[in-house]
């Protein structure tokens, strides 16, 4: 019995889905789509090969076949079969075809193609068996136009069966758009705002495209759901594209970078979304002269029912929002020039409105994008120049990555007893050793709260990454940063103590993340280390099994949870591919008692993404209550060096991808995301990635070290410059910073997709399972009730039914939760599962499924905390030389203060300092309260009598350095229990700040 299904039941039943979820147009009627052929003739069975357009040698056969009477069989190289099937919806795909015969030299393919996004392309080879049928796939074809046109090449072939091709649409975009590719003939459903806007030929599909003349306006009005983010989309073209030149930049060592400049400005085309009461959410410019597909995200507010869409040629302060670029000294939006299309025209085809599921992180680091700014890096989508950051959001990505050095710009000593200085493979001018160093002044602070500042502003989130150093930080180095390190009486560099590091390290941490609270972009989650599989900060922290890492790990963690209570700290180790190496080490630190909420790994494409089911399957068993993210990962787009030093082109999966081909990127990339979805989440951790480094294009003075060369270009998503690779619908050479095509991967819809056992991919090193997408039908927390003392927090572990991660059966949901509290004025709740408790009462915490709304809850109790009396106030400063015995002051009283008026704060501690330190010596300071109370909150104001040259950059203290060089002030109660806090200076009164939180039992004393 044929074991496939006619295109025309795949469509049938696409349509009944779409109907039966609600799918609707503009203010609630209902799509239309053009009609498809009865018989597209996938499974041969008409005894030919009618409507398929063939070369070379290629006929329909009846002696070898997978089901029914007929096969396809190609027989001589460079033979091809292609057709084209219009009229399909929009959506997210599988195409699935049974191939028999020899191999070919890695040269024969299946493609679909012509779908409005970049071409979906699979190999054949590492499928294909001489003597049994065996099924191949490409899981994701995103439609975006309506149509898509199939190929199967022999290559170098001549032996090539297919057999029983199935296109299945998984997920319907349920675009409410009416007449969304004017093949109605004119402008029905449309609206004509302002300008002259036509029907016209110039389509991308089809007959009809709208033809907007300048300063020229259509929209149209949609229903939407609230509080949901989307993607719109359209394919654009228009008369004249802009004309640039490059400049390249060298020095003594060779070629370092590439700046492009306009000559002359063409076209533009607008694509944008505005709220009911006209609040643009969001626009992208496009000014390619061929068709290109132009996106753009947003995501609806509370309230928000209905948007309107709209293109226009129109130059405003819309435009000019959409095209302001960035630098380290803020925003800048005078580099695009462009006054209007004047007698030229622009066309607009093909549009898409779909919601896009952001359960998995699709995130983009960007650590050198500051840098790079400030050099002159340009970023083009469409053929326009725009931020990087918008690019990437109007493009899928949902969150940033960004790593820190604690002083770039510091020499960088190694580990030795006489701490030797670093220094690069490269010399100076003159030909002496050249020091290792950072670009001074970035990977800070800094930058990273402007970073985040810009990130929410597109709705994406932020996460940084820790690297404990002055430069980088693997497995292999991980040098103690130069601050926190001290000059001996001898004047010898040495390391502080253990106990002096921690310290450091709370501080450190602290600071940086209260930054980014303070300022409304609480981080998505911190990376606290980077490919630590040695250790951190040596010689303290070398090696992850001893007692040196733990306690900086643990500190670091604290620093997270003390500054901000639910976000997940994560430990990064560079193996994503060993599940026998996850369990050893983070079994190790889980027996250790080192502190963790999330496992972080490396995962390039030079491994395959079958890693990534494996491992899920691996840390759902054995640490369920952890997230998951793949924080490293790239592919290589190009063999092209645009810099003095060469770096591998290689990084990529021949056997499956085009190689060193910004095609294989896309397709691998897809990949890569739909793994996430191969195996359930029951217990709904974070699960995603970081591509690194997304940007990094060439530009003089953003290298890896101070004067160094890229050594990631050729795995960017953005081109390096090589001119081979042209811009989607562009007619010119490509050039330094345009977008490729890869980066349109980041639209993948997000959803689980159906697979039969029999269907092999490039994750089939998982072995032989199905993928069913399917409903929760059960969920429980770990906790059914919960006590906290006030400020504390605590995470939920819910589970949800079915479990079939042991199983090769596979049930896959949107696991997706919404978290509540019935009271939260008691205790909140985040979407992660983290409780914090806010005052004395109890409140109930409730998951429920997005899917079917299942509802777990826990009962939650929060007691106050107690309150601290009147005690005094010491201060102990530390002496010249380790170890050397404590002086101590007595400075003061301290007294209680209640919360101000109107807020439920728990009270502060307030000590008046009755005397002055006269100078800061070499050692720790630490605010000793004689109580035997544990202190839930401090807030110290000591008067700052302090010599000036301790913030002096060359006045090494030891763990006592803030961002502008203040000293931090430490509290502990007499029993020994360290409260340490973060100290800030403020300028206005001459004041140095601290708060404190008990590393232990935090408030319950």
């Amino acid at each position: 019995m044929k074991r496939t299904r006619s295109w025309a039941y795949v469509l049938i039943a696409a349509l009944v889905c779409s109907l039966m979820l609600g799918n609707v147009g503009p203010l609630g009627a209902a799509p239309a789509y053009a009609a498809e052929p009865s018989n597209a003739n996938l499974d041969f069975e008409s005894g030919s090969l009618d409507g398929w357009t063939t070369s070379g040698a290629a006929a329909a056969q009846t002696t070898d076949k997978h089901g029914g009477s007929y096969s396809a069989k190609l027989t001589a190289a460079g033979s091809t079969m292609t057709r084209t099937i219009a009229g399909i919806e929009q959506g997210s795909y599988t195409l699935s075809a049974w191939v028999k015969g020899a191999t070919s030299g890695n040269s024969a393919y299946i493609t679909a193609t012509e779908t409005g996004g970049p071409d979906a392309r699979s190999l054949v080879d590492v499928y294909i068996s001489p003597t049994e049928w065996r099924q191949i796939s490409i899981r994701n074809v995103l439609v975006y136009n309506g149509q898509v046109k199939l190929t199967i090449a022999s290559g170098n072939g001549n032996n090539l069966a297919v057999d029983d091709i199935q296109l299945t649409l998984d997920s319907s975009d349920e675009n409410p758009l009416s007449n969304w590719n004017f093949e109605a003939g004119d402008l029905s459903g449309w609206t004509v705002d302002k300008g002259t806007v036509a029907a016209g030929t110039s389509a991308d599909t089809g007959t009809t495209a709208a033809v907007l003349s300048a300063d020229a306006q259509l929209s149209q009005t949609v229903s939407v759901k609230p509080n949901t983010t989307y993607i719109a989309t359209v394919r654009a073209k228009v008369d004249r594209q802009d004309a640039w030149e490059t400049i390249y930049q060298k020095n003594y060592l060779g070629n370092t970078g590439q700046l492009v400049n306009v000559t002359s400005y063409g076209d533009r085309v607008n694509l944008g979304v505005k709220t009911a009461d006209g609040t643009v959410l969001r626009q992208a410019p496009s000014g390619t002269a061929g068709y290109s597909l132009l996106t753009l995200r947003f995501k609806t507010g509370p309230n928000d029912a209905q948007v309107t869409l709209y293109a226009n040629t129109i130059k405003n302060a819309d435009y000019v929002k959409s095209v302001t670029t960035y630098t380290s000294d803020g925003a800048n939006g005078s580099r695009d020039q462009w006054q209007g299309n004047g007698t030229d025209k622009a066309y607009v085809d093909n549009f898409d409105l779909f919601a896009i599921d952001n359960t998995t992180v699709k995130g983009a680091d960007v650590s050198f994008l500051p840098i790079i700014e400030d050099n002159g890096g340009k970023y083009f989508a469409n053929g326009v120049q725009q931020d990087c950051l918008t690019i990437l959001a109007n493009h899928g990505v949902n969150a940033i990555l960004g790593m820190l050095f604690v002083r770039a710009g510091n020499p960088v000593y190694d580990q030795s007893p006489v701490k030797q200085m670093q220094y690069t493979d490269y010399t100076d001018e003159d030909g002496n050793p050249f020091p290792y160093t950072m670009q001074a002044g970035y990977f800070d602070k800094t930058h990273a709260l402007a970073l985040a500042q810009r990130a929410k502003a597109l709705d994406i989130g932020y996460m940084p990454s820790f690297h404990f150093s002055d430069a980088w930080m693997s497995a292999g180095k991980a040098f103690t940063p130069y601050d926190w390190m001290y000059k001996d009486a001898s004047g010898k560099l040495v390391d502080q103590s253990l106990d002096e590091m921690t310290t450091t390290m709370y501080n450190y941490v602290y600071d940086f993340i209260k930054g980014l609270v303070e300022q409304g972009t609480v981080p998505m989650g911190a990376k606290i280390g980077n490919e630590q599989d040695g250790g951190i900060a040596w010689p303290n922290g070398k090696g992850y099994s001893s007692a040196g890492y733990k306690a900086l790990i643990n500190s670091a963690y604290d620093a997270v949870h003390d500054a901000a209570p639910g976000v997940s700290a994560f430990i990064h180790t560079n193996n994503g591919y060993t599940p026998s190496n996850s369990n050893t080490q983070f079994g190790t630190f889980r027996t250790n008692g080192v502190k963790f909420d999330g496992q972080a790994y490396s995962l390039y494409g030079g491994h395959t993404s079958d890693a990534i089911p494996w491992m899920l399957t691996n840390n759902i068993e054995k640490f369920p209550d952890k997230d998951y993210l793949d924080v490293e990962t790239g592919y290589a787009f190009t063999k092209y060096n645009p810099d003095w030093a060469d770096e591998s082109g290689s990084m990529g999966q021949s056997s499956y991808y085009a190689i060193a081909n910004p095609n294989g990127q896309y397709n691998w990339l897809l990949d890569y995301m739909q793994a996430m979805r191969e195996v359930a989440n029951p217990y709904d951790r974070m699960r995603g990635f970081f591509y690194w480094e997304t940007d990094w294009i060439v530009v003089e003075g953003a290298g890896a070290s101070t004067r160094g060369p890229n050594t990631v270009d050729r795995r960017t998503m953005f081109n390096n410059g090589d001119p081979s690779i042209k811009e989607m619908g562009s007619l010119a050479n490509g050039k330094m910073g345009d977008m490729m095509d890869s980066m349109y991967a980041y639209l993948w819809r997000g959803h689980a997709k159906n697979k039969p056992a029999t269907m092999l991919s490039p994750l089939q090193g998982f072995g032989t399972y199905a993928v069913t997408k399917t409903a929760p039908t059960g969920i429980s927390l770990n906790k059914t009730s919960l006590t906290l003392a006030a400020g504390n927090t605590e995470r939920l572990l819910p589970a949800i039914a079915p479990d079939s991660n042991a199983s090769a059966e596979k049930l896959v949901f949107d696991s997706t939760l919404a978290w509540t509290s019935s009271d939260p004025s008691v205790a909140t709740v985040n979407e992660a599962g983290y409780v914090t408790a806010k005052s004395a009462g109890t409140a109930v915490i409730t998951a429920k499924t997005i899917v079917g709304g299942l509802t777990a809850t826990s009962a939650v109790t929060v007691e106050a905390a107690s309150k601290v009396g009147a005690g005094n106030l010491t201060l102990t400063v530390g002496g010249a030389a380790p170890r050397k015995r404590d002086q101590r002051q007595s400075m003061g009283q301290a007294r209680t203060e209640g919360p101000p008026a109107g807020r439920r704060d728990r009270p502060a501690y307030r000590f008046q300092v009755q005397r002055s330190v006269s100078s800061f010596v070499p050692g720790r300071i630490l605010a000793v309260l004689r109580t035997g109370h544990i202190l839930p909150a401090i807030e110290c104001h000591a008067k700052r009598e302090a010599e000036r040259q301790a913030r002096r950059h060359d006045d090494r203290q030891r763990g006592c350095r803030g961002r502008h060089g203040d000293r931090f002030v430490h509290a502990e109660r007499d029993e020994g229990t360290r409260l340490r806090r973060d100290a800030g200076q403020d300028e206005r009164d001459g004041q140095s700040r601290a708060h404190a939180a008990a590393e232990g039992d935090r408030g319950s004393g």
